[in-house]
This record gives C-alpha cells, structure tokens and sequence, in this order.
C-alpha cells in the first residue's frame, strides 16, 4: 500500500511526465520472477518475488521509477515501432523469402534492437536517479537493488575460457552488464544532494 501510494504521488505530481498514458502499477505473483516491466497501455508490473527480494521500500521505489523512465519516454512502443522497421528494412535489402533469408531478417533485427534496447535502459536509469536526487533520496537504494539482483540471479562470472564466449552474450543482452549500470549510477550520486 505504501509503495502504491508513493507511486500514485509521483505520477500526480508530474503529469508532464506522462502526457500519453497515466502509468498505473499493479502487483503480480510470477513463482521464480523477480522483475518489474512497463507495457505499451502504461501499466507497470512489479511482482512479488521482487518485492521480497528488496526489502527496502526506497530500493523499489528507484526500480518503479526507472520503469516510470520508460514510461515517460514511450520505450515500448519505440521498441515496437523500431523492431517493425528493421524486420522490413533487413527483408528488403535481403529481397529473399526463404528459410535461411527468414533467419537472416530476425538474427539482424535482434542485433540492431538490442543496442538499442540498451540506450533505453541507460536512459530509464538516469531517469531514476534524477528523480531520486531530487526528492533527497539519492542513488544508493537504486544501486543496492541492482546488487541484491545480482547477488541473487546474476550470471556467474566467466573464467578465461569463456571470456569470448561471454562477450558474444553480452553484445547481445538487451540490458547492460549490471557493473556498467553500477558504475553509472555512482556517477549520479555525485550529484545527490548533502
């Protein structure tokens, strides 16, 4: 109820912020998904697996806020729109209706869209932790969750064998590397207030 109600305070207090859909945010019971994710119709999904793991009212808060970021900036439709253009700009340059020119279409439009994919997500965290300076909270809740996230589902660290292995994986990871997200934010924490 807190956590509605403190996310019902910001979507009032900023309405433009949100000139196309007025986010509302509903609670879901996923077994083994701790995630929160925005919709093209402005509802934002927080489940409880999440909720448990951070057990910091302000460290979901910064996760609702950045998933307000992706609100504000209209991510998922941009994704749809961005995704369906790319799939006919690669079919046409590839002119061929075949299997093999069918894998073609989709292994290009999943490169392209993940780098971009990745922007948002570098946009939807700053969004967050401007929001979270300005109301005197600071980055360090939105950090601890990307911690308590990675200490609890993060990928293993890759050993040298798989270093080229991992570097494949991570060109196509639709969000960036969690100690890349880390060290940006510090960046922001610099600007908190005293």
């Amino acid at each position: 109820a807190a956590l509605t109600q403190r996310f019902n305070a910001f979507v009032q207090a900023h309405p433009e912020l949100f000139t196309k859909l007025k986010p509302q945010l509903l609670f879901r019971d996923w077994k083994g998904v701790p995630n929160a994710i925005t919709l093209a119709d402005g509802h934002i999904l927080i489940t409880d697996d999440l909720l448990k793991l951070l057990d910091n009212d302000d460290e979901a808060y910064a996760v609702l806020l950045h998933e307000l970021g992706h609100a504000h900036y209209n991510h998922v439709m941009h994704s749809v729109v961005r995704a369906s253009l790319l799939s006919v700009g690669v079919a046409v340059v590839v002119g061929d209706a075949s299997t093999v020119a069918n894998t073609a279409v989709s292994a290009g439009t999943l490169a392209a869209n993940m780098s971009y994919s990745r922007d948002m997500e570098i946009q939807a965290d700053a969004f967050s932790a401007q929001q979270l300076n300005a109301e005197r909270i600071g980055v360090a809740p939105f950090i601890r969750s990307f911690e308590k996230l990675e200490n609890a589902y993060g990928d293993k660290k890759p050993n040298a064998k798989e270093e080229n292995q991992s570097s494949v994986f991570d060109w196509f990871a639709s969000h960036p590397n969690t100690e890349e997200r880390i060290r940006r934010l510090h960046q922001f924490e610099l600007a908190a207030p005293q």
